[in-house]
């Protein structure tokens, strides 16, 4: 066969085409991704075509019904993981909160011993932190 019959075969036909009934998928088939995919009123009154395209339809359902539970089960994980991404982020800042009440608190302690209401603010911080992180747990 000559060359350009073949590129004859891979033009569309000029005939306007609802694309509403047929919207544009990209398909990725290597090389029949550029055949064309609509269908004429001709061809779709084929017996062969539409037994294609009902057995595409009952493939599509089945993958469907089998895709379901697997969409509740994404959408329980993700509810699952934001409520614990949220603890997780409560956690933090009391942790920073425990570490920063236990490293002020001595240093107070220490550093202004002789100032009775500034070693008590350190004493309570630290007694305050150690309650804090007992009563979390």
């Amino acid at each position: 066969m000559p060359e350009n019959s073949n590129q004859n075969n891979d033009i569309e036909p000029s005939q306007s085409v609802d694309q509403e009934a047929f919207p544009q998928i990209k398909h990725t088939k290597g090389a029949l991704g550029n055949l064309r995919r609509e269908l004429t009123e001709k061809e779709l009154l084929q017996s062969g075509a539409r037994k294609l395209l009902l057995d595409n339809l009952d493939r599509l359902e089945k993958d469907v019904a089998e895709l379901k539970p697997y969409k509740e089960k994404f959408h329980q994980a993700d509810k699952k993981n934001e409520v614990l991404s949220e603890k997780l982020k409560a956690n933090t800042v009391i942790d920073i909160l425990y570490t920063f009440a236990m490293a002020l608190g001595p240093l107070l302690i220490s550093l202004y011993s002789s100032i009775l209401l500034i070693w008590l603010i350190g004493l309570a911080l630290m007694i305050s932190a150690i309650i804090g992180k007992w009563a979390r747990k």
